[in-house]
C-alpha cells in the first residue's frame, strides 16, 4: 500500500533491512533497542546516523562476519517542505 513521507529541511528517514537488527552474536541479536541507542547516540552528538550505527554494529559484531545480509540508507532533506510518494517494493515468493 503506498503512503506519502512528509520531511523539512534537515529531517532524515532511516530506512533498513531486517539483516540489520537480525544480527547475532552467538544467541545475542543487535535488535531494535541496539538500533534505537545508536540513533539516540547519534543525535546528541549531532552526527549523521549511518556512520554512528556502524560503529555501534562492529563494536557488537566485536570482529565477527555479518550473519545475514543488510541494507541501512539514510535520506536527509535539503530544502523546505518536501513530500514524496512512496510505493513499497513487492518481492516475489
Amino acid at each position: 500500500m503506498p503512503f506519502t513521507v512528509r520531511l523539512d529541511r534537515g529531517d532524515s528517514l532511516l530506512v533498513y533491512s531486517d539483516g540489520l537488527t537480525d544480527q547475532r552474536v552467538e544467541r545475542e541479536r543487535f535488535g531494535e533497542k541496539a538500533l534505537i541507542d545508536a540513533l539516540a547516540d547519534a543525535l546528541d552528538v549531532g552526527t549523521e546516523a549511518l556512520p554512528t550505527l556502524r560503529r555501534s554494529l562492529d563494536r557488537f559484531l566485536n570482529g565477527r562476519d555479518l550473519i545475514d545480509d543488510l541494507l541501512a540508507a539514510e535520506i536527509t532533506s535539503i530544502r523546505e517542505s518536501r513530500t514524496a510518494d512512496v510505493e513499497p517494493a513487492r518481492l516475489a515468493a
